[in-house]
């Protein structure tokens, strides 16, 4: 009996001070470290900022825009803002396409008549819905009919890279290819795009990102990822999937 009224009353003393759901240090709440990536910004190195849930490139750089809108502001004549391209090219969907839009890149596309170039750009909006297509069946239930859909854009793809004339769209509709062949697991077609477009032109961030998807398709990609480590800013931080990928080849 006394044992029991000596438990009930620690229990009702400390009642108040009981919080089941109360404040924790969790995540970056608390993380002791000696040095803090904001305070260089080195861009190159972005998708390896360590946070305490993931390796990630999610937080926000102010050192400057990715190759492809840097690329695209200077196919333009530095005559759009740059930041209305970044805005088109992540924010945007394929429905934004049109001569009312409010974004100055696809307005000045308009207004110039630049009708290849709307073109090319309603092809790769289409192509991330093609790409991610999985994403809204997470149980698989469409495999098939998803793959069907992919293998006839792609085949619509290297049609209009076959087609086109100019050489930068041309090279934008290569690697467009290459990266819906990623998804439909077509290794070979994305190696054979890689040896005709990109092999023995010039060493640009396309050159780099295809060849990055070409590494997927290699038995042993060692010295094509280093130069795509040692050239590439945007995909440095997704090597790691094809480093994992070959060491788990390897074990089995």
């Amino acid at each position: 009996m006394k044992k029991f009224l000596v438990f009930t009353a620690l229990l009702i003393s400390s009642l108040q001070q009981v919080a089941a759901c109360g404040y924790s240090p969790y995540g970056e709440d608390v993380r002791y470290c000696l040095f803090l990536p904001s305070y260089f910004d080195y861009q190159d190195f972005a998708a390896f900022n360590y946070n305490a849930n993931l390796y990630s490139d999610s937080s926000a750089s102010t050192f400057g825009y990715e190759s492809n809108i840097a690329d695209w502001h200077q196919f333009l004549g530095k005559k759009v803002p740059i930041d209305a391209i970044n805005t088109f090219m992540y924010d945007a969907k394929l429905t934004d396409i049109h001569p009312d839009s409010p974004n100055a890149f696809i307005n000045y596309l308009y207004q110039t008549k630049a009708t290849a170039v709307l073109e090319y750009l309603t092809m790769a909006k289409k192509s991330e819905v093609i790409n991610a297509a999985e994403l809204y069946d997470a149980w698989e239930r469409n495999d098939a009919e998803i793959q069907v859909n992919r293998d006839a854009f792609l085949k619509r793809l290297l049609q209009h890279y076959k087609v086109e004339k100019n050489i930068f769209l041309k090279r934008k509709y290569a690697f467009l290819a290459i990266r819906v062949a990623y998804y439909a697991k077509e290794y070979n077609q994305i190696h054979s795009l890689f040896e005709t477009e990109f092999k023995n032109g010039k060493k640009d961030y396309l050159y780099y990102w295809s060849l990055y998807f070409d590494c997927f398709g290699k038995d042993n990609a060692a010295v094509a990822i280093a130069s795509v480590m040692a050239n590439s800013a945007e995909k440095k931080g997704q090597l790691i999937t094809i480093s994992v990928r070959n060491l788990i080849c390897k074990k089995h």
